[in-house]
């Protein structure tokens, strides 16, 4: 898994080594405008050295996440018997003995180092009850009952609870009976919220070489909103890879969870850290499996086809058990497993084929179980993403080492100017400070302008989304309400739409922080201001940031379903007239659809105000801290002698800063040709 890059990572090592005393003489532990990107710098270095592949693992209850992992590892370390696992973020990484760490809600930890009691363990904290495995026990834990610790769970939090969680009865229980169990649960499980496991850490010495490499993440099953919770919210960001596992079988391709993971989570990752994988595809056909991959791609062409993969956990496992076991062993299980009625309907004809011959039959199941996929796309991918880590941190070493260097240039002729001619550096000085309150009125006159463009009344955002709706209506106008295939034609409209919808807010906040960056650039050229000390750092993390703190306001949340759930809210035996069914039908997607609208014109409206909002305080920061290296500039008394030395000591810096810059661009270009 790990690619040979080690002459790159070690370069870069070797340039940070160099890169850290040269920032810290330059600092002197004073607040720099840089100090964020060295911060996620020294983040980003430690998963560097340390070559850790994290593979987070995703899906749906019910998705065989756990068939799935084992699968993947060689070995059936996760129980897979369970009808539903708890909240627990589980860890699995290379160890020199098999031993597990449990940390609970309370903090506490618990080690166990036996097998056996390791084996016990999982099985009584990865199963659920079963009185409670038809609820979402691990929303409620994590986000009611854990929170909550000792203080009293009220009955109106309670029932606002089962209110929120109506999208999330998978099993379909009558509504009295799910509120009824969320009651119960939340009422018996506050009282012993300290042994809620809430992750384990598993080390395990796989003889695979490519394991010692690769660190899993199993979460807990995303919800009908494709969401997973806070704490692994803080995962997907460190994560380098992110599969989201579904059944090829049992659900629709369409559902909602796996196209809401996609809008919410990591939305600015690279596109290809995201897989899809299509699990149980033993017992369908080629041509169904290439029908529905085909299918998947049309859904969510933001995935690289090479990363939608159907796969067979199972047949994987069978794989890895007869390994060690003869042909005559292979046939007395088989024969056994058929006795008994356990046998998978995928064994026999495989065995039959192969005719005894215990390599062909391997093989075969080798192919069946199309892992052989999985490692292919992700040995691809690791190999790219390690060449991206680097990139991206040296990109970082370069912003630093810019802004230090146009820092240190101007410090420089300050200094020199001021002692040729104190009174010049004076007027220069002043003359700046003036030029400054001059560029903080025009920066805060432009973001007025920039709101206004947008968010004003019949301003870019309300027009855009108005002419999405207006087609949209002449689109299902076009439907023919008497077509028994009406509604499915509306569904498929709709939510196209909704894919419309989220484009167009993505693309607008780029246009917005686009339109923002040029009305600096212009600006700071007018003002004679280095533009890398004032522009703030507005990244896609930033941006991503404001976007989830506007959200907030939001509490609302609202659920789009196929046609087969609407239908499944009403059964009637009667025959319903078709046109009056769908005249129905129609006005109540339509309304949502409209809902959607009205959503997202808020969302980005509040994105305008918070963008804008974090130019101005940013840029308000950045012009206070030159501000008080000009005046400090001006209150020191040194003599000629003293200025002279110092200015010679600058100049060095600046040298090694220069010489250090170009250290890092011959690096960067050797490694961006990987990428």
């Amino acid at each position: 898994m790990i690619s040979d890059y080690s002459k790159y990572k070690e370069q870069v090592l070797s340039s940070y080594e160099k890169f850290l005393p040269m920032v810290n003489e330059v600092k002197q532990g004073r607040e720099t405008t840089y100090d964020d990107i060295l911060y996620h710098l020294e983040k980003r270095i430690k998963n560097i050295r340390q070559d850790k592949f994290l593979l987070m693992i995703a899906g749906e209850a019910k998705s065989g996440k756990s068939t799935f992992i084992n699968a993947y590892l060689g070995k059936e370390i996760l129980p897979m018997d369970v009808k539903q696992c708890t909240s627990a973020i589980v860890e699995i990484r290379y160890g020199e003995r098999f031993i597990l760490k449990a940390t609970y809600a309370n903090g506490r930890e618990e080690l166990f180092e036996d097998e056996a009691a390791i084996q016990a363990f999982l099985q009584n904290h990865a199963a659920m009850d079963d009185n409670y495995r038809d609820i979402p026990v691990a929303v409620l834990n994590m986000s009611l009952i854990i929170p909550k610790k000792d203080k009293r769970i009220q009955l109106s939090e309670i029932t606002e609870w089962v209110q929120r969680l109506q999208q999330e009865n998978l099993y379909h229980l009558p509504a009295k009976e799910y509120a009824e169990k969320i009651k119960q649960y939340v009422l018996e499980a506050q009282k012993n919220w300290r042994n809620i496991v809430q992750k384990i850490e598993i080390q395990y010495p796989f003889d695979d070489e490519d394991m010692k490499g690769i660190e899993i993440i199993d979460t807990p099953g995303v919800n009908a909103e494709g969401q997973l919770g806070k704490i692994t919210d803080e995962y997907i960001e460190n994560a380098n890879a992110i599969m989201f596992l579904k059944p090829l079988t049992g659900a629709a391709l369409e559902a909602t969870s796996f196209r809401k993971f996609l809008e919410t989570k990591s939305a600015d990752r690279n596109s290809g850290a995201k897989f899809l994988i299509l699990t149980r595809a033993a017992n369908e056909t080629p041509e169904n499996i290439k029908r529905i991959h085909a299918e998947a791609l049309r859904q969510f062409p933001r995935i690289d086809p090479k990363q939608i993969i159907a796969v067979d956990s199972k047949v994987e496992l069978y794989w890895n058990k007869f390994q060690s076991m003869t042909v005559e062993e292979i046939g007395s299980y088989l024969m056994a497993e058929t006795t008994a009625g356990r046998l998978d309907s995928f064994l026999l004809p495989a065995w039959f084929q192969a005719q005894n011959d215990r390599t062909k039959y391997l093989e075969s199941l080798k192919t069946l179980s199309r892992f052989a996929n999985i490692d292919d796309a992700l040995n691809l991918f690791a190999h790219k993403a390690q060449y991206i880590a680097l990139s991206e941190f040296l990109k970082g070493m370069q912003t630093v080492l810019k802004k230090i260097k146009a820092d240190l240039k101007e410090d420089i002729e300050n200094r020199k100017l001021k002692v040729t001619n104190p009174e010049e550096l004076e007027n220069k000085l002043r003359n700046t400070n003036r030029s400054i309150e001059n560029l903080k009125r025009k920066i805060r006159q432009t973001v007025d302008e920039i709101s206004d463009k947008y968010s004003a009344a019949g301003g870019i955002i309300e027009a855009k989304a108005d002419a999405v709706i207006e087609q949209y209506m002449k689109e299902i106008d076009g439907i023919d309400p008497s077509n028994s295939q009406s509604l499915d034609e509306l569904e498929k409209i709709s939510f196209r739409k909704i894919d419309i919808f989220t484009q167009y807010e993505k693309k607008l906040q780029k246009e917005i922080v686009a339109e923002c960056d040029r009305s600096l650039i212009e600006f700071s050229a007018n003002a004679d201001i280095n533009y890398t000390v004032i522009k703030p750092d507005l990244t896609p993390e930033v941006v991503k940031k404001i976007r989830e703190e506007q959200k907030l306001k939001n509490t609302e949340t609202h659920y789009y379903t196929k046609g087969s759930s609407f239908n499944k809210r009403t059964v009637s035996c009667t025959e319903v007239n078709q046109s009056r069914y769908y005249s129905a039908f129609q006005k109540n997607i339509v309304s949502r659809i409209k809902k959607i609208r009205s959503d997202a014109v808020s969302d980005l409206h509040d994105f305008v105000e918070g963008v804008t909002a974090k130019y101005s305080s940013e840029l308000t920061r950045n012009l206070k801290i030159k501000q008080d290296d000009y005046q400090k500039l001006l209150d020191e008394k040194k003599s000629v002698d003293e200025q002279l030395a110092e200015i010679a000591r600058l100049e060095a810096v600046f040298e090694s800063i220069c010489s250090q810059l170009t250290d890092v661009d011959t690096v960067k270009g050797g490694v961006d040709k990987n990428v």
